[in-house]
């Protein structure tokens, strides 16, 4: 398998829409940086992408995410001899528009 693409909605640390151009750092990279920079929240999602859980049992959504801000892992890669492209949606709980409470939005893929 080789990750071509990752774009991170409001997941981890990352506030907002990030995408990762995974095939313009060729062959051979490296994911580094500080503690608590989101390095390990990319591993996560893909690990989310491709198989609908985390790696680790940290909340997918940003802490920054409103209630009505889309997140998601969209991921672009090439398996056996063919490009795939998958999104998935966590399931959360949100403040409900009308009224008080919560409601559960279900994780689409």
């Amino acid at each position: 398998m080789k990750l071509n693409e990752i774009t991170l909605s409001n997941v981890g640390p990352y506030a907002g829409r990030v995408h990762l151009d995974v095939t313009a750092l060729g062959d051979v990279f490296l994911i580094c940086g500080k503690t608590g920079s989101g390095k390990t929240t990319i591993f996560d999602a893909v690990a989310y992408a491709l198989y609908g859980q985390s790696a680790t049992t940290r909340e997918l959504a940003s802490h920054y995410a409103g209630d009505t801000d889309d997140v998601y892992v969209e991921l672009d890669f090439n398996a056996a001899g063919e490009r795939w492209r998958v999104i998935r949606k966590p399931q959360r709980t949100v403040a409900k528009k009308r009224g008080t409470g919560t409601t559960e939005r279900p994780a689409v893929v």
